[in-house]
């Protein structure tokens, strides 16, 4: 076409030398001469997968192979320098390098292009940036499966650089390695629960800093199988010394090559392997205990073949371990001695209401006085008209108490990602989301929180036993005793038992009854009012213990 001085040709095959010509027409029979030229077609452009300083003066980078490449030449040019220069030409079979002709804390761009034998060129691949600063990370990294749908991973924290890690995934049915999630700094532990039974994921880890924009090597990889193995139960203890316990438990499962048992001091922090037993068996005697600890037990089924393992609820173990309540005692016959001001008077236990020695109150007595309410109001927890909590008697929600306790918190954590019921325009989202970032709010079945169920007793003293472990403070170990003055002690759930005993012990939550004594009621929904009570005695202990 008349005015036309240039063509694409879009059919051409990589690495192939063509020859074209051209000539001008006028009219329909004048010709000019021919123009002629010849060009060889590029071959695959590499791409820069890895890049990453491995020392304070070394940049390790790595890219993807081409088929018809003989050699690649890599180009870098220093943050401020206008052009590239060449800093190696590899072998075909080296699709990585090392540059140690850096400066250490310099910001580096580099790029790579791949030459074939008879010298034909691919485009250049895309830029890159790296700052020379050293990101360390451990190398170990270790992934077991726990159950069907859980997956743990735990690494060590070597260095003080990283403002995040990422966590990083590969499996059976998507290979190829994806993004998973995003931890704080100094992290070292994370829970996959986006896993299905029966398959095998393989993790990595890598530390990101925001201030140099860079990231560490990959650590180690490390595998697991969610391989179901049945978790023992009835763990109980059957020897009360204050230097050694025995423990034994139900053996469920068909496929464990031994049991391990594990323990940590108190409620909160890491297990740590104390010992293990072959398969089969059910007990382990004369384990070694102190007084003066507060250490829990659990024991679990554990497969090393696919790294797999299945717990069993774990147990506080009674070894002599003083149980106390915070601001009373027991009384002979088993209740809960009145607190008592320092001028020794009654005290009202926080929020102004009166507790019965049962360590407990009628629903109807549940009043709070207007300090407590006043509180409460300024820092949003609840709404106050006529100078009572706003719907007071009604039930209060899952999603309203989390937020509640975020609010008392003071969290400013980001409110990131949803569940499949907790999207952006849920009345709780920012709060909720802000709780599953800490870790206290976690998806109940698949990814489901149920934010607008009625919440029961039971969850309260979870959701405050667990809000206070992920802001390191957490509630201080209860023994039996803590229950004793509840006639319905023996209803609660062993999965729960450890948590209910503390934050009844500590006096954040009472009891319920209309007379005679209180019970803990942990099935029964609990009202706003008494959620409310809950959590301004959780900020009076915030603000004696944070």
């Amino acid at each position: 076409r008349a005015g036309t001085s240039s063509y694409t040709d879009t059919g051409a095959a990589p690495n192939i030398l063509y020859r074209y010509r051209l000539r001008a027409r006028y009219g329909q029979a004048v010709f000019s001469e021919y123009v002629e030229g010849q060009v060889r077609s590029a071959i695959e452009t590499p791409q820069i997968t890895a890049f990453y300083a491995i020392s304070q003066s070394s940049v390790y980078l790595a890219w993807t192979p081409t088929s018809e490449a003989s050699r690649y030449q890599l180009e870098r040019k220093q943050k401020g320098d206008l052009s590239f220069s060449v800093v190696t030409a590899t072998l075909y079979d080296r699709a990585d390098f090392t540059d140690s002709g850096v400066i250490p804390g310099g910001r580096y761009a580099y790029r790579v292009k791949a030459i074939s034998s008879n010298r034909a060129e691919s485009l250049y691949s895309d830029e890159v940036e790296v700052t020379v600063v050293y990101i360390d990370i451990s190398y170990s990294l270790t992934a077991t499966a726990v159950g069907n749908y859980r997956v743990e991973l735990s690494w060590s924290d070597l260095g003080d650089l990283e403002s995040t890690y990422e966590i990083w995934r590969s499996d059976q049915q998507f290979p190829g390695w994806k993004l998973l999630d995003t931890l704080p700094r100094n992290s070292t532990w994370y829970a996959d629960e986006r896993v299905g039974p029966g398959e095998t994921y393989t993790y990595r880890v890598r530390a990101r800093s925001a201030e140099y924009d860079g990231n560490s090597r990959p650590s180690l990889e490390a595998a697991a199988t969610t391989l179901f193995l049945d978790a023992p139960t009835g763990l109980v203890q059957t020897k009360f010394s204050n230097t050694a316990i025995n423990l034994v438990w139900i053996d469920n499962s068909t496929g464990e090559s031994r049991f391990v048992i594990e323990r940590r001091n108190g409620p909160a922090g890491q297990w740590s392997q104390v010992t293990y037993v072959a398969a089969n068996m059910t007990e382990k005697a004369n384990l070694p205990v102190t007084a003066a600890s507060a250490w829990y037990f659990r024991v679990g089924a554990y497969s090393p073949e696919y790294r797999s393992i299945a717990y069993s609820e774990p147990i506080a173990a009674d070894n002599g371990f003083e149980t106390r309540i915070r601001g009373g005692g027991y009384g002979g016959d088993g209740t809960i001695a009145a607190e008592t001001t320092a001028e020794g008077g009654t005290a009202a236990p926080g929020g102004g209401i009166a507790q019965n020695g049962s360590g407990g109150a009628a629903r109807d007595e549940v009043r709070l006085d207007a300090d407590a309410l006043d509180t409460l109001k300024r820092h949003r927890i609840v709404s106050v008209v006529n100078g009572v909590v706003s719907d007071g008697g009604a039930p209060v929600s899952r999603g309203e108490f989390v937020a509640m306790l975020v609010r008392a918190l003071k969290s400013d954590a980001r409110p990131i990602g949803s569940f499949d019921d907790v999207r952006q325009g849920h009345p709780y989202y920012d709060e909720i989301m802000m709780a599953a970032r800490m870790g206290f709010a976690r998806a109940e079945f698949g990814n489901l929180f149920y934010p607008d169920r009625a919440a029961t007793r039971e969850e309260l003293a979870l959701f405050v036993y667990d809000s206070l472990v992920v802001n390191g403070t957490p509630l201080p170990v209860y023994g039996a005793a803590a229950l004793r003055p509840f006639p319905d002690a023996g209803e609660a759930p062993p999965a729960s038992l450890a948590q209910v005993r503390a934050v009844f012990g500590e006096r954040l939550m009472i009891g319920i009854g209309t007379s005679g004594k209180a019970l803990l009621g942990l099935s029964q929904g609990a009202t706003r009012e008494e959620a409310a009570l809950v959590v301004y005695r959780y900020m009076l202990w915030l603000d004696d213990n944070g």
